[in-house]
């Protein structure tokens, strides 16, 4: 029981140290920079679309009061800004803004989101993005619905909290301190369910529930000590209004907005390495994120273990594999495994299907496909081969280097995917193309 704490306080405290280090680097801040001026161009244009969902479902009430719930931490400049957006939305009408008008209001929110799933996605490691039939689809369907799921709960929470029926239970029951304490604790839950919902959503790959619970749990801690240091250090102080006069309270809207992106950055890390555990590796000694791409010798024993999966799954009729469940079957990331894979496909061992997420399968039976091939696809691409051509000759070196491909190619000789295989049969038919 000892050690096991011992192990997960020294991974926390690897974990800690690994998220100062990211920030240390700045590339969340340059993308937090950028998303800045993404949002601002984009955060009226999303309030205007979702006033006029919200208006339909007859809670666009709530909006203002949201808006100035996010912008706490400005203390009254908040309300002010929360103000001036409001009544921005309110003149904002579609028949006076024309089809264009409406087209670019819309592309900076879908911009905006875009910039956001390529951030999230770099943190998860995550070169390949949504398709983009399937990307318009659910930004607009996410620019739509979730302010409506946001609004309705706090407006349920609203509703529960501030009843008659729950007044007279607080006082009939005793249960005032409990019901005190749920009324407190739910804007932290609010801010924890968006997070979750956003790490849940935003990678383009399969994130697990208790690991966003987790990120989304971290973010929204961060969140609201974040704001109340910024109330202290920023808003309290009268430096500010001083030194920018009329122009305090959109410095400090700006600096909020930089923060918080940086705490989705945060959150976001939090619950990748909480998914991927193994990644948060115990000496690195230069204090950035450890690679995930594989190389040398490992590089060829992961490919050859990748492709013995896939043969075996093909000699037994299996479905196609994807590359988050052969990632889960090698307990590597995903990022290696998509590397592996496109570099196979590139080769032409393998084919890539149509579906989302793609599955991949061989492009000729196993037992024709032989090792040699495997190592030569792995061993290095045709603009490394030519590079390799370039250098100088050596009088030993050469040598060497030809008996080393030699006795290679003996081991390899007559060897191919199906010797990987474990119980090697036929496969059956629709297991390889």
């Amino acid at each position: 029981m000892g050690e096991a704490w011992e192990t997960r306080l020294g991974w926390s405290g690897r974990l800690i140290w690994r998220l100062a280090a990211e920030l240390w680097r700045g590339e969340w801040s340059l993308r937090a920079k950028g998303l800045v001026f993404t949002t601002l161009l984009s955060l009226a244009p999303l309030l205007a679309v979702s006033f006029s969902v919200l208006k339909a479902f007859g809670v666009h009430y709530q909006l203002e009061p949201l808006l100035g719930n996010a912008l706490h931490p400005l203390g009254a400049k908040g309300v002010e800004i929360s103000r001036a957006f409001a009544g921005f939305v309110e003149n904002v009408h579609a028949g006076v803004l024309g089809a264009f008008g409406v087209a670019l209001l819309l592309y900076t929110v879908v911009a905006m989101i875009q910039q956001l799933e390529e951030a999230l996605n770099a943190i998860w490691q995550l070169r390949r993005e949504r398709p983009w039939p399937r990307k318009l689809f659910e930004f607009i369907s996410v620019i739509l619905v979730g302010p409506v799921l946001i609004l309705s709960a706090a407006g349920v929470a609203d509703s529960v909290f501030g009843s008659p029926l729950t007044q007279r239970l607080m006082a009939e029951s005793g249960l005032a301190l409990f019901f005190a304490i749920g009324g407190d604790a739910w804007p932290v839950l609010l801010v924890m369910g968006t997070f979750t919902a956003i790490y849940l959503w935003a990678p383009n790959t399969q994130v697990h529930p208790l690991p966003a619970l987790g990120g989304g749990a971290a973010a929204a801690v961060l969140w609201h000590t974040c704001g109340w240091l910024f109330s202290i250090f920023f808003v309290d102080n009268g430096n500010y209004s001083t030194i920018y006069s009329a122009f305090a309270s959109w410095i400090l809207f700006l600096l909020w907005l930089y923060v918080g992106w940086l705490i989705v950055f945060t959150g976001a890390a939090v619950a990748f390495h909480l998914q991927h555990p193994s990644v948060l590796r115990e000496e690195d000694p230069a204090g950035s994120a450890p690679s995930v791409s594989l190389a040398g010798a490992f590089r060829e024993k992961a490919g050859l273990h990748l492709l013995a999966r896939l043969a075996e799954s093909a000699y037994r009729g299996e479905p196609p594999h994807t590359a988050e469940s052969l990632a889960r079957g090698l307990q590597l990331h995903a990022q290696p495994v998509e590397d592996l894979l496109r570099l196979f496909v590139a080769a032409g061992l393998l084919h890539e299907t149509g579906e989302e997420p793609p599955c991949y399968v061989f492009v000729r039976p196993p037992d024709a496909i032989s090792l040699q091939e495997v190592i030569e696809a792995l061993r290095g691409s045709c603009s490394e081969m030519a590079w390799m051509q370039r250098l100088p000759p050596h009088p030993i070196i050469d040598p060497l280097e030809a008996q080393c491909r030699l006795a290679l190619e003996r081991s390899l000789a007559g060897k191919s995917l199906r010797d990987l295989a474990a119980g090697g049969e036929t496969p059956r038919e629709g297991a390889s193309s």
